[in-house]
């Protein structure tokens, strides 16, 4: 397999060198399918909260620390 130039790619050449005129599905197809089912994982469950609760942890810590300056 060779690598895939510029002017190739804007010409229609797919870049990884799928041959989407021999397969059953077209590529923009594929596209579709696979963003209907894709789906965003996190690699720490409810991380969302987890930071809120460190972000609002450290902002009474700091907070405790005013009288200080």
């Amino acid at each position: 397999m060779t690598d895939t130039s510029a002017a190739e790619a804007r010409a229609g050449k797919d870049i990884q060198g799928i041959p989407w005129e021999r397969l059953q599905i077209t590529r923009k197809d594929y596209r579709k399918a696979r963003l209907e089912q894709y789906k965003n994982y996190e690699n720490f469950p409810q991380s969302g909260e987890l930071m809120d609760k460190v972000f609002n942890y450290y902002k009474l810590y700091l907070s405790m620390f005013r009288f200080m300056v």
